[in-house]
């Protein structure tokens, strides 16, 4: 696809993991921090939009889901009330995000994992503010399965919604949906923007 000359200053996807992959390879650069970085600025974000009131954190599996499990634990950390819940059983959660689950049990935040769309409306209750950690830039597609259903849940509950990197949903390189996508209120996104916000 070609790109308009008005959106030189933004990525594709694959613009995006080449510029990953510098960091960790060429510059040595932790992936873990990375992610790292991207948790504490939703976490950010989260505080200084919705200083009070509790938080529900929709995780996928992957790195984007990684990216919601370090803001949940920073936020916990803070004593922000915090709820996360995985779309995917945590035996299928691995690599950093992994690593990211197992330091946010040591905090006090409250972990569920998803089975049916009714979870996930019952994790949100109550909620002030859902953070969409569900997809990322590297997101193509129609969402599936729980994921899928979630993306529904989180646009019917009414609650503000922050996204991670991109609502998920919405294909980074091209904006296009060909499904349900979020309906965020705000998006953090990390480095510069994609195609896909704009």
């Amino acid at each position: 696809m070609k790109i308009p000359h008005w959106l030189d200053h933004v990525y594709t996807a694959e613009e995006m993991r080449a510029v990953d992959s510098w960091a960790i390879e060429t510059k040595g650069t932790p992936s873990m921090e990375l992610m790292e970085n991207a948790g504490s600025e939703v976490a950010r974000v989260v505080t200084e939009l919705y200083p009070s009131g509790s938080v529900c954190i929709v995780c996928g599996k992957g790195n984007n889901g990684g990216d919601g499990l370090v803001c949940a634990r920073l936020l916990a950390q803070r004593g922000q009330t915090v709820r996360v819940l995985l779309l995917a059983p945590e035996a299928e959660i691995s690599g950093d995000p992994k690593e990211n689950l197992d330091r946010l049990r040591e905090t006090d935040c409250e972990i569920a994992v998803a089975e049916c769309k009714e979870d996930v409306e019952k994790a949100m209750e109550g909620a002030k503010v859902v953070v969409d950690a569900v997809f990322g830039t590297g997101f193509s597609g129609e969402p599936r399965g729980i994921p899928g259903e979630a993306i529904d849940a989180i646009n019917e509950n009414g609650a503000q919604v922050i996204a991670v990197d991109m609502p998920s949903g919405v294909d980074s390189s091209s904006g296009e949906t060909a499904g349900s996508a979020v309906h965020a209120s705000t998006t953090v996104t990390f480095h510069v923007g994609k195609v896909g916000h704009f």
